[in-house]
């Protein structure tokens, strides 16, 4: 029988590499379908959160709040720095409270699951707008960091992280549908 294992254990304890990963067809696709839907099934209703303060995007030589630069980002998208939060996710899989002022560097601790399930939202929004699929690539692994962490973990954003699981899938349906 085949799993889904890229979210099967705690991926802001465990990291996952992705590397070369084995083509396991119909059954992978199948697992994966099952794991996500046991995750929307035990997400409750809770979870939501304001919407975001206005926030300009950053400038000069101080350090980045991702915070910040996730509220600019949910004010007016911007391309350019939404591919540089995307490219510090991919590089890490881990989203740091703080950066400097070239989204290089890094402070804090990688834990905050409000960051992750912001970008996931970012990420699903475009989706529908432009199915690109580097945002889905990026949306699979911040949703499997979503999904591995701990109800309790996940309860500051279900409503995010529902949203983002629903934008996945309709990312995935209509890929598959596309196909020659």
């Amino acid at each position: 029988m085949t799993s889904y294992t890229y979210a099967d254990r705690n991926l802001l304890v465990e990291n996952e590499h992705y590397f070369y990963s084995v083509l396991q067809g119909p059954p992978f696709l199948n697992a994966y379908r099952t794991a996500r839907a046991e995750v929307l099934k035990g997400l409750t209703e809770g979870g939501g959160r304001q919407p975001p303060e206005k926030c300009a995007y950053p400038t000069g030589t101080d350090d980045i709040r991702t915070a910040d630069l996730l509220n600019a980002l949910e004010w007016d998208l911007d391309d350019l720095w939404l591919g540089k939060l995307v490219q510090r996710f991919e590089i890490t899989k881990r989203l740091y409270p703080i950066y400097d002022n070239r989204l290089r560097k890094h402070a804090g601790e990688a834990n905050d699951v409000t960051l992750y399930a912001r970008l996931a939202c970012i990420l699903a929004a475009e989706l529908g707008h432009a199915q690109d699929l580097r945002w889905l690539n990026t949306l699979l692994k911040l949703n499997d960091t979503l999904c591995s962490v701990t109800n309790a973990q996940r309860e500051p954003v279900t409503q995010m992280l529902r949203f983002s699981l629903t934008a996945e899938d309709a990312a995935i349906k209509f890929w598959e549908g596309s196909s020659p």
